[in-house]
């Protein structure tokens, strides 16, 4: 039988594997207003400044096939994993320098958790 028990904001499975609260998940999706003028979380939806961010987790740097990257992400040989991911929320300008002028970045650690829960849900 499985069980369920809380931790924090992640709903941990009798099998182990954790999953984003919901309410993390809307607390992200929340935070991702910030993004949302340059990117969508749905790869059917047309680029915009940015490329969408479904399946970021995960995927190489200058991976999305229907956007121009800039010459250092076309070139970039990493992946985009949580670690990686929310040091940009962090400090955008610190880790790539030159990316996505706008964003300032997210000084809390939950925002960032939360941001990041939102992009690793399937898109809706």
């Amino acid at each position: 039988m499985a069980t369920l028990s809380l931790v924090g904001s992640v709903v941990i499975l009798g099998l182990g594997v954790p999953v984003a609260s919901e309410a993390s998940q809307q607390k992200g999706q929340a935070q991702f207003i910030r993004c949302a003028a340059c990117h969508s979380t749905r790869a059917a939806d047309r680029p915009s400044t940015g490329p969408h961010l479904e399946g970021i987790v995960g995927r190489k740097a200058g991976a999305v096939t229907n956007f121009t990257y800039s010459e250092r992400l076309r070139k970039g040989d990493f992946i985009w994993d949580e670690a990686r991911i929310d040091a940009f929320l962090a400090a955008p300008q610190s880790t790539d320098p030159g990316m996505c002028l706008t964003f300032r970045g997210l000084a809390k650690a939950e925002d960032r958790a939360a941001l990041l829960a939102y992009l690793k849900a399937p898109a809706s």
